[in-house]
């Protein structure tokens, strides 16, 4: 597995460079992307030079929860249900996904039929396992075995350097409780969390083969001039994910 970064138009973006009928890509910050301000059919339109119309489009409106979206009427625009996941097994439908510091998660196979989910794992969906709750999905309609064919990637992300949270917060005591001990680091008042390092446990624990698993280094907030940051100040740009198949 290799994934490459190209360019169009002053706008980069990441693809996988495997020839499958599995296509994604993430288009982070850019021209074309800062230009749409976050708007979905916009950010679409700014991509179609490189990423030709491919079908109805899922865009959920991501809440931080588990839900996973696939192929149905009911999940096309101009709906927009609730859901932070995307799974496609068939041609003639896209998925999508927007992100600002959280965890871009994309897990693909050619087996038994080409499929690839697509996840959106911050803070609250990676405590709450949503790769968990991804991958059962998936395993509910092919078996368990397939995950150890499959591929995954963990994309740009906020780093543990930036990402602290207090430990007064609910919340932060929740993560603490449910994500291992070497995914975060506590100090008198916060806890700093390591987010990827977590989803790539989660996809170890989950099936997945330890080398089959790419994590992308660095951090969006410490590198804003080349990622969306919400922390870094992005309050509308967004990084775009987008996949097919073919």
């Amino acid at each position: 597995m290799m994934i490459r970064k190209d360019t169009f138009l002053d706008q980069p973006y990441y693809s996988c460079s495997e020839s499958s009928p599995v296509r994604f890509a993430l288009f982070i910050r850019g021209d074309a992307m800062t230009r749409t301000a976050g708007d979905i059919l916009k950010m679409r339109d700014a991509v179609s030079c490189v990423f030709p119309g491919g079908g109805k489009l899922i865009a959920p409106s991501q809440v931080h929860g588990t839900t996973i979206l696939e192929q149905d009427a009911s999940s096309y625009l101009p709906s927009r249900p609730q859901a932070d996941g995307v799974f496609l097994n068939g041609c003639g439908a896209e998925g999508s996904l927007r992100f600002a510091d959280c965890v871009p998660v994309v897990v693909w196979s050619l087996a038994p039929n080409p499929w690839i989910l697509l996840l959106h794992s911050g803070f609250r969906g990676t405590t709450k396992n949503i790769v968990a709750t991804g991958l059962d999905f998936v395993s509910r309609k092919y078996g368990r075995r397939c995950l150890r064919s499959s591929s995954a990637w963990i994309g740009p992300h906020i780093g543990a350097c930036c990402y602290s949270r207090n430990l007064d917060d609910p919340a932060t005591r929740a993560g603490l409780d449910a994500l291992p001990q070497e995914t975060f680091s506590v100090s008198a008042s916060s806890a700093a969390f390591a987010l990827g390092k977590a989803v790539f446990l989660q996809l170890v624990h989950s099936g997945v083969s330890e080398s089959n698993i790419l994590l992308h280094s660095g951090c969006t907030c410490c590198e804003k001039e080349a990622y969306y940051s919400y922390r870094g100040g992005d309050i509308q740009g967004r990084m775009f994910l987008l996949a097919r198949i073919e």
